[in-house]
């Protein structure tokens, strides 16, 4: 394992072995699906790893096959693709359609969705049904 601890791209059935020999030169694109087992392990052990924000499709494709163990697709859509001064104006309904081109983009990458602010202020039933929402329309989702 390098000295960074950095994150190898290659998830094998060892998780340990998946999370080593980092190389940035010669990244690999993944090849099983990213869990949250990963993450722990990876948690475990001390490595580092790269998690990258993306808003759609082919640049999700992109990290997956350059071996990206996880993406964040955030509420800063918000500035981003809409041109909002705050994140504030995201809709959770724009937050699930990108977030569902970014899985289909990246089907083996590990995937973390934010909330928009007001999704889930209001009350712990407000907020279950709203993750229950993002969930139902993309699976494996972890949300923020």
């Amino acid at each position: 394992m390098p000295a960074d601890g950095a994150w190898s791209g290659n998830c094998g059935a060892d998780a340990s072995a998946a999370l080593s020999d980092y190389n940035p030169s010669m990244p690999a694109p993944l090849k099983e699906k990213i869990t949250l087992s990963h993450l722990r392990n990876a948690r475990r052990d001390n490595k580092k790893l790269p998690i990258l924000t993306c808003y759609d499709f082919s640049m999700a494709r992109l990290m997956q096959e350059a071996g990206l163990p996880a993406i964040l697709v955030g509420d800063s859509a918000s500035n981003v693709i809409l041109g909002h001064d705050t994140t504030l104006p995201i809709t959770l309904d724009f937050l699930i359609d990108i977030t569902a081109a970014v899985r289909r983009g990246a089907p083996l990458t590990f995937l973390i969705g934010d909330m928009p602010f007001g999704s889930y202020q209001a009350s712990t039933e407000q907020a279950l049904l709203n993750v229950f929402r993002m969930i139902k329309t993309r699976r494996r989702i972890a949300t923020l």
